[in-house]
This record gives C-alpha cells, structure tokens and sequence, in this order.
C-alpha cells in the first residue's frame, strides 16, 4: 500500500492531477493499493480536488471531519473506494474493532 496526502500539512502543498494519475498508473501496474488522505481537499483555492477513490478500484479515498472543522471529542471520518471487496473487508475490520461507539459518533 502507497500511502499520499491531497493537501500536505503543514506546507499546504496540493498535489496535482498530473502526479496523482502517476501514482494511480504506478500502483495499480504493481497491484498496490493506493491510499489517499483528502482530509484537506476542500480548502485548495485552485480547482477542487478529485476523489481519488473514483481513479481505480484500487485507490481508496479517506477523509476526515474532526481534522478539517475541529468539533471537539467527536472523531467522524470515512474511507470512499469502488471496490465491493474492499469496502467489505474495512466493514468486516470495523466490526471487529468497534465494540460501542457512541450514538453521535455512529
């Protein structure tokens, strides 16, 4: 798994279509996943950042709320990806790892 940020902290440094159509290429020529934090997509003064998670189906988007709009104690985030084999594989690993979460948070 590659692991690349949309909008690096704290330079502020947007990567572009260009690099990220690289990195998808080159992942998916190497049958890597492809992570991509877009925690901070939304706040480029430029055109607005693409979802990754709509490149391949090996390229899963994450985002975050608590990070960008920072409501305090409540930790919401979520990934995005095209595949149905991913999506129940993170399923399957949130139930195991999530015994009680909090009504707001779920």
């Amino acid at each position: 798994m590659v692991s690349i940020t949309a909008l690096h902290s704290p330079t502020g440094t947007v990567i572009s279509r260009e690099t990220l159509d690289q990195f998808v290429t080159l992942t998916k020529d190497r049958g890597c996943l492809l992570l991509v934090d877009e925690t901070y997509r939304d706040i480029t003064y430029s055109t607005p950042f693409l979802i990754a998670a709509t490149l391949g189906d090996h390229v899963i988007s994450v985002c975050s709320l608590s990070n960008l709009h920072g409501p305090p104690g409540i930790r919401i985030g979520w990934l995005v990806t095209k595949s149905s084999g991913l999506q129940e594989t993170f399923l399957a690993a949130k139930e195991q790892t999530s015994v009680s979460g909090s009504v707001l948070d779920e």
